[in-house]
């Protein structure tokens, strides 16, 4: 958008003479005796320069009176000496520009120099020296007394019938305009305020006669807002694109024709983005004024190209006000709607969410008011998995659901879902495997916002407050109770995976109270019956994953509403997965060699099992924990020539870990008698080395890089688990669980690290091809990062990985500068020490490279 230029080459900012002055003085209250008052209205003595603090300006700005008051003192010493009352409203003005070392003289007579004043005002703060930036005319308090006064003003002179007496508005308003012409920036800008203000106040004075106002409002309108639309200062565009939204909303009766929607149109394309915002606002609320509707279709379609550009390019307010306006706007093409419905799947909410109001205009989803599930629900169902289909990906869905969240209920229609995917895949409504997938994960994320009121992860919004519905859990539970048997049962044998695993997940989201009765329901019976037949039949790791962490929830439950029935299936569950374990180890041990492949087979599937479900559940009581430590020390002692495949040692890696870890929380948090106590603490001192010298073995002798690399990952874990802050614990025994790692260890994991992650280019692994692999050196150095913000390894000792940040900083940076600031409290001294050994580390690597 071009941009005015003043005529002069010349741009001033004017100096202020405010400068030192604190907020507190601003709103300082002067003390202004009843004898000062009166000599405001006399005018007739003899003509002395008014002192600052006696200017209209320091009266309204530190309100030691009434805005009303000063205003009829003022038009009473207008009605006794008009000349001197103008003189002083034009010192209001240079005041408010900034100008304040300047004296109007009180000799001046009619017709006044207007642009005498205003260049003598500017020539004052120069010679006073008054060089510093003016002062901030946009601020919020400022803007607010300047406009209040002289909207009061005007108001007040309207009421006591002077306002077009002699020369009153007149004379203000030829003022204002030379103010909006001038070259001095907070001139302009203080100018425009008023003069646009006053057009404002002047449409709200009805006693005023039309005729006599009309041309005075359109002189001024043309002399200040026209020219002053496209001023070169932001904050002075801006306050013009304001009023003018004002004008044509509230003042539909003023002297303005509708055409002149069209300035807020152009400002549409104005640099900046605050201006931009406030036409967009403008225009949205024009929109509802019926009478408006033909012009603003045939503006609107005039700048559709521009409005797309802000919808696609900025993911902000501004983009999200200009989708609202395009969608407010008929026959779009279709390219352009196109465009706007993928903006569904974007990251901003706001920006989102005003595009899902095209799609449910477009699709026509609320276009009827439908009581109750039925076909037409069905309908429009099928239209929201058709839209996802046309424009989504899989892993849009939860940035989908949450577009349409809150303006369209159809999206958190389950009971129709429900409905619609228990239909037989013979009948006529049946729907198709992918459009299966997409409504189950359209209506479990539909069930997760509503009950948790979380935003999908990702997606940014200007408000991050949750906002769950608090009958949700309620209506999930009533929905699926009955139903959700039906589903998991129809869908566990599907060749995808994510519906069973979707499905496993809502009971987590349903109110679980009915416990406290005692008994569970038959439908609960089943749904408990299919959770646990899945955890042992299903071979899918991500389903036994959820499956026990939705158990988990299930029998959490006890904790606060305590049931024997629940209590009895949780510990038959528990016991069942126990003893299958023991009973395949024992078949295993008990063949020859143990190198059966069924038996091997049978014991992975039964420890798998064991591993997902000790993540969830104590299983500490069930003595497992000799065997399990056993056959991991066996298993890493022995790698080379032993049978055990790879699998049993990922395994039992994690299994062992996690009996490590009920172990050592049970001790720290639970009442245990002395002599259980002592001993417990003995048997876990007994694994923790077992497993810490069978990882410390993988990590240096294996072959297989995966093992050394998840063995690195749980030895690092454990160290952390069993560092310095046991020694806070109240317990002798328990303090004496606290490991001291040795220097041979620190220096192996070091050497393992640096050998993994930084022998290749930077450049090459931040290749999208070896995407995976970088995510694994990433794990390996968070690993090690957490024995050094932990105070597990000395912080010096660091300093030879710490060498690599600038070098590795694409691949690594984030880490290790989040690791630095971790390490930083714990002793900045140390911490200085440990960057200066840094820095000669980075040194003498640099001088050992090879030389070209």
């Amino acid at each position: 958008m071009e941009q005015y230029q003043s005529s002069s080459d010349m741009e001033i900012c004017t100096p202020t003479a405010e400068q030192g002055r604190s907020e507190e003085d601003d709103l300082q209250v002067v003390d202004i005796s009843s004898e000062e008052c009166e000599m405001l209205d006399d005018d007739d003595g003899p003509e002395q320069v008014q002192s600052s603090e006696l200017r209209l300006f320091s009266l309204v700005r530190r309100r030691r009176l009434k805005v009303d008051d000063i205003c009829l003192q003022f038009i009473a010493s207008y009605r006794n000496n008009a000349r001197m009352a103008l003189l002083r409203f034009m010192q209001f003005v240079v005041d408010a520009s900034s100008l304040s070392e300047y004296q109007v003289p009180e000799n001046l007579a009619f017709p006044f120099p207007y642009n005498e004043i205003l260049e003598s005002a500017y020539t004052a703060n120069i010679v006073s020296g008054l060089l510093h930036p003016p002062v901030n005319m946009a601020s919020k308090h400022l803007k607010e007394i300047v406009a209040n006064f002289v909207q009061t003003l005007l108001k007040t002179a309207n009421d006591s019938s002077i306002i077009f007496n002699d020369s009153f508005l007149q004379t203000i308003t030829d003022f204002i305009s030379t103010c909006c012409d001038s070259n001095i920036r907070s001139v302009r800008y203080t100018g425009t305020l008023i003069g646009v203000k006053m057009l404002t106040t002047l449409n709200d004075l009805v006693a005023v006669e039309y005729t006599k106002l009309e041309p005075l409002w359109m002189g001024m309108f043309t002399r200040v807002f026209l020219k002053r639309c496209r001023d070169v200062v932001e904050a002075i565009r801006l306050i013009c694109i304001d009023e003018l939204g004002i004008w044509l909303l509230k003042y539909p009766q003023c002297f303005l024709k509708q055409f002149h929607i069209e300035h807020l149109f152009e400002a549409l394309m104005d640099k900046a983005s605050k201006v931009r915002e406030s036409s967009l606002m403008s225009l949205l609320e024009l929109f509802k004024n019926e009478s408006l509707q033909p012009l603003y279709q045939r503006f609107g379609m005039k700048f559709e190209k521009v409005l797309l550009a802000f919808s696609v390019n900025t993911e902000s307010e501004v983009g999200e006000y200009a989708v609202k306006l395009l969608v407010s706007l008929y026959n779009l093409s279709k390219a352009t709607c196109q465009i706007i419905d993928k903006l569904v799947f974007a990251a901003d909410r706001g920006l989102a969410q005003a595009a899902a109001e095209l799609v449910n205009y477009r699709l026509k989803l609320k276009s009827e008011v439908i009581n109750g599930p039925g076909e037409q629900h069905s309908t429009l169902i099928r239209k929201l998995l058709k839209f996802f289909l046309d424009f989504g990906e899989h892993e849009h869905t939860a940035y989908y659901v949450d577009a349409l969240y809150n303006t369209n209920d159809i999206i958190v229609d389950w009971s129709c879902m429900v409905n619609m995917l228990l239909v037989e895949p013979s009948e006529d409504a049946a729907l198709s495997s992918r459009e299966v997938s997409v409504l189950i994960d359209i209506m479990v994320r539909g069930i997760k916002q509503s009950v948790t009121g979380e935003i999908p992860q990702g997606r940014y919004t200007k408000d991050l407050t949750r906002q769950p519905n608090p009958s949700a859990r309620l209506s999930v539970t009533e929905i699926f109770e009955i139903k959700l048997s039906q589903l998991i049962l129809k869908y566990r044998c599907n060749d995808n995976f994510e519906d069973l695993i979707n499905l496993i997940k809502i009971p987590r989201y349903m109110d679980l109270t009915v416990c406290i009765t005692g008994t569970l329901s038959t439908q609960w019976h089943q749904l408990l019956d299919h959770l646990v037949d899945i955890m042992f039949k299903n071979p899918n790791d991500r389903v036994l994953k959820t499956c026990a962490k939705t158990l988990s929830f299930i029998f959490g439950t006890l904790l606060e509403f305590p049931s024997n029935i629940l209590e009895a299936r949780r510990r038959e569950f528990l016991q069942n997965a126990v003893i299958n374990y023991k009973m395949a180890e024992k078949t295993w041990h008990d063949s020859a060699l143990g190198t059966h492949e069924s038996r091997w087979q049978r014991l992975l599937d039964k420890l798998k099992i064991l591993t997902v479900i000790y993540a969830y559940f104590d299983l500490s009581s069930w003595s497992v924990s000799a065997s399990l430590f056993s056959n991991f020390q066996k298993a890493a002692t022995d790698l080379a020539e032993s049978s055990m495949p790879e699998a049993a040692v990922h395994l039992y890696l994690e299994v062992c870990y996690m009996s490590l870890s009920w172990d050592l929380k049970n001790l720290t948090t639970a009442d245990v008698l002395e002599a259980g106590l002592n001993e417990a603490c003995e048997s876990l001192h007994q694994n923790r080395d077992t497993f810490l010298q069978a990882g410390f073995t993988l990590i240096e002798c294996t072959r297989d890089l995966r093992v050394s690399e998840r063995s690195f990952e749980y030895v690092c874990d454990v160290l952390v688990l069993f560092g310095d802050q046991l020694r806070r614990c109240s317990t002798a025994a328990v303090r004496n669980l606290e490991y001291k790692s040795k220097m041979n260890e620190h220096e192996l994991l070091e050497s393992f690290l640096k050998l993994q992650i930084f022998m290749e280019e930077p450049s090459e692994l931040v290749k999208e091809a070896r995407i995976e692999e970088l995510q694994r050196n990433r794990r390996l150095l968070i690993s090690y990062c957490k024995l050094v913000s932990f105070n597990v390894v000395p912080m010096m000792r660091a300093s030879s990985i710490f060498q690599y940040f600038d070098q590795y900083y694409k691949p690594y940076g984030d880490i290790l500068r989040f690791a630095l600031e971790r390490i930083l409290p714990i002793n900045p001294i140390n911490f200085g020490m440990t960057l200066l050994h840094t820095c000669i580390g980075a040194y003498n690597r640099f001088w050992n490279l090879p030389r070209f």
